[in-house]
């Protein structure tokens, strides 16, 4: 062979070599901007969405643990407003609330002079899709001692019946030591269903 021939023999492998690697560096480098990149960006928000599934299904399982004792107070909520409903009067039963007032009051000491349901005079406090929500005043004048007086409107204000004092006076009785006069305005909560 040529001794000439040989190094050009040389520069040729040595230049066929570097464009194999660059070649090669071209290859994966268009692999990586075509295929690789595209696919590791799947992958990344696959990633997020494995995340937020995983949140949720933690959430979920949680929430089935909490399932009994959401059922048990719904269960209560219902009895409490079995209750609540029970407690506000139709209005065709709202005559009933004066003799509730008088029992009430012969349970307390307190001697009702005169009870007097004020008809037509309810005022609507709410209205919604079951009915109209009223407000009854019933106005009252009695006698009974100071304390009885106030066992008489505790009673008022807690039975199960839904009423409140709306307006009272209460008023020394010069003739008995013990004795006082009260006049009150008691409203009790009816209600005219849909």
């Amino acid at each position: 062979m040529d001794k000439q021939l040989l190094p050009k023999l040389e520069v040729t492998k040595q230049l066929s070599y570097v464009f194999l690697a660059l070649a090669i560096i071209s290859i994966i480098a268009i692999d990586f901007f075509l295929v690789m990149r595209p696919q590791i960006k799947t992958l990344a928000s696959l990633g997020k969405r494995i995340a937020e599934s995983s949140g949720g299904v933690k959430e979920t399982r949680d929430n089935l643990q909490k399932l009994p004792e959401l059922r048990q107070e719904v269960v209560q909520l219902k009895e409490k407003l079995g209750k609540v409903e029970n407690s506000i009067l139709p209005k065709d039963e709202a005559i009933m609330a004066v003799d509730k007032i008088s029992q009430l009051a012969i349970r307390s000491g307190v001697k009702i002079n005169q009870i007097t349901s004020l008809n037509n005079a309810e005022v609507k406090v709410l209205g919604n899709d079951q009915g109209e929500y009223f407000a009854l005043p019933i106005t009252l004048s009695a006698e009974g001692g100071y304390h009885d007086i106030g066992t008489f409107f505790s009673k008022v204000e807690t039975d199960e019946t839904f009423m409140d004092i709306d307006s009272f006076e209460i008023v020394k009785d010069v003739s008995a030591s013990k004795r006082s006069m009260v006049t009150a305005t008691i409203n009790v909560f009816i209600v005219k269903k849909k």
